[in-house]
């Protein structure tokens, strides 16, 4: 009997054979590789020694890794991102597995079409699905802030949810559970130790799934682009830096943006981005050239030059006030930072840039003087003060002719006309510790009037100014101000005073207040309030005459430093005293 060897296979057979095999293992290691390499590469270049650019190995270094908060906004937008990711997780999962069971074990009316709408999110762009939601929510009056983020992406992950755990109910053997009641264990019991067990797995898998498509790592465009381009003008309180490079903010320009380098009436300079330019300061100056807020004459930009320079006396950094007999600018540490850089195509970013400054300077523990700039930097400097003392912390105290409460101005949701109304909603200040001084003219309209009074502000009409007079309105204000807030904001809208002595405004408005009554409300308010921050906004160069608007502007931050530094010099002031007796 002979036998005959079987032919060993080729090395291409075997090759082919064992590709065709292990296909699948292959083709999945390949797609991990493609999704890591990214990821790789940039864990790897975080040690790179680099400057600006860091596409060429320089050298290795751990100095990226010794503060990694140390860039603006990374850790609290990763606290932001976390949060927002394990609520909404937590949510889709639980409201997307009893949607499962109720489409995978009951039969009701609807059932077909219910399980057809369960897979229009997931068809539904993105982009769509965030847009309809902040139409819905800006119709119902829903204000935009994290909630709402949440319930957007629990929209959106849940039908992902219940398609996931829908799958794994069905692929069940009905047979365990009549097994378990067989043994005479109740639908309770049953669903708890047979059913519930056996679907974990799915449940797991699809709150895995949902996790990955809100968590701030995925990093599919369309999903940074809901987050930051849809939902980031009614979130703006928030960081999706997440979605893009962390950069270091460019807090300063050189002296004015708009003009010649030179400071407020000769005052020293100083650097935000130099602590040590700053030590010890009282007081820092500084500019928010920006207009693009304005909803009627722009201009404003050119403001921060026009009130430096409103002077007729030398620029010494000397100002000696006539009535209170101290000199604000020698009494106090006085520093101007300049403008800050602030692209008037980028109102939004602008803003990030002003809120980081005034945080800043609070920190630093001096009190910001910002020169606008349109009145839509006022949501912007008072919320930077408020993130170091505290949501609720600060009252405002309000002069303009209007009130600034809008809910949208063409239909954005930051302007000239909306910024009281952001700070309140975003809760940086509390409605009841707001007080507007000077209101007139045929603008807001009801339904904005009456959100105002819910809110408990308090809103005096010139009106009623003229008639009560202008002590008795700043009296009762003062101690309402102070009651359960550690400081007040001031904020002057040049636009209060009469366009007769204030014409360089964007938004002019007859029947204001006299230049002299604003200049002694800024003297007294000053003197009696403990001020933690001011702006000076809407003075605009264009439509003034012979500079009279940036004079009197000049005029309203010199009022201010000089009873600042008066009512720290704990010296008295009486105004009906002579003024050689005092």
């Amino acid at each position: 009997m002979t036998t005959t060897a079987i032919p060993m296979p080729s090395l291409s057979h075997r090759a082919k054979r064992w590709i065709s095999r292990n296909l699948i293992r292959i083709y999945a290691g390949l797609a991990f590789i493609y999704l890591f390499i990214p990821v790789a590469y940039t864990f790897a270049f975080s040690f790179n020694d680099a400057g600006k650019s860091n596409l060429i190995w320089q050298g290795f270094t751990l100095d990226n890794w010794k503060n990694p908060c140390g860039a603006p906004q990374v850790c609290s937008a990763v606290v932001n991102s976390l949060q927002i990711g394990i609520l909404s997780t937590v949510a889709a999962t639980i409201l997307g597995t009893m949607i499962a069971f109720a489409l995978g074990r009951h039969k009701f009316k609807g059932r077909s079409t219910t399980n057809l709408l369960i897979f229009l999110p997931m068809a539904t762009p993105e982009v769509v699905l965030g847009a309809s939601l902040l139409a819905m929510f800006l119709n119902l009056r829903v204000s935009p802030g994290f909630w709402t983020i949440v319930i957007a992406h629990v929209m959106f992950c849940i039908s992902f949810v219940v398609v996931t755990v829908k799958a794994r109910i069905a692929s069940l053997d009905p047979r365990l559970e009549q097994a378990a009641m067989d043994l005479y264990a109740n639908e309770r019991e049953t669903f708890r130790y047979v059913t519930l067990p056996l679907v974990m797995p799915g449940i797991a898998g699809a709150a895995l799934l949902a996790f990955s498509l809100i968590s701030p790592w995925n990093s599919a465009r369309s999903k940074c682009d809901w987050k930051r381009n849809v939902f980031h003008r009614a979130n703006h309180r928030y960081s999706w830096s997440s979605c893009k490079p962390p950069k270091k903010e460019v807090m300063t320009n050189i002296g004015n943006m708009y003009g010649p380098n030179f400071t407020f009436l000769g005052i020293p300079a100083c650097d935000l981005d130099k602590p040590e330019t700053f030590k010890g300061a009282d007081v820092i100056i500084v500019g928010a050239p920006i207009d693009s807020g304005t909803s009627h004459r722009s201009g404003a930009k050119f403001g921060p030059q026009a009130i430096r320079m409103g002077d007729y006396l030398p620029h010494d950094g000397e100002r000696p006030h006539l009535a209170l007999r101290i000199d604000g600018l020698k009494a106090l540490k006085v520093f101007d930072a300049g403008d800050l850089l602030m692209p008037p195509g980028n109102l939004e970013e602008s803003l990030k840039v002003l809120k980081t400054a005034t945080e800043k300077i609070s920190k630093a523990g001096a009190i910001a003087v910002v020169l606008g700039g349109d009145h839509s930097i006022a949501s912007a400097d008072v919320a930077g003060i408020a993130e170091h003392r505290g949501k609720g912390k600060i009252s405002m105290i309000h002069f303009d002719a209007h009130a600034d409460t809008g809910d949208l101005q063409f239909g954005a949701l930051v302007g000239h006309g909306t910024p009281m109304r952001r700070l309140i909603d975003s809760g940086y200040v509390r409605g009841d510790r707001f007080l507007q001084l000077g209101l007139r003219g045929y603008w807001p309209d009801d339904v904005t009037l009456n959100w105002m009074r819910d809110q408990g502000m308090r809103s005096y009409e010139m009106t009623e100014i003229h008639h009560r007079g202008l002590n008795t309105v700043l009296n009762e204000s003062f101690a309402r101000l102070t009651d359960g807030c550690d400081g007040v904001f001031l904020s002057v809208d040049i636009d209060v005073v009469d366009p007769g002595m204030a014409p360089g405004t964007g938004t002019p408005e007859p029947g204001g207040m006299t230049s002299r009554e604003l200049l002694e409300s800024v003297r007294r308010i000053c003197l009696e309030l403990p001020v933690v921050g001011i702006d000076v906004v809407e003075v605009a160069p264009p439509f003034d005459s012979a500079d009279i608007t940036a004079i009197l502007a000049n005029r309203v931050v010199l009022e201010a430093l000089s009873a600042i530094a008066k009512r720290r010099s704990g010296e008295s002031y009486s105004p009906t005293r002579n003024l050689l007796d005092r």
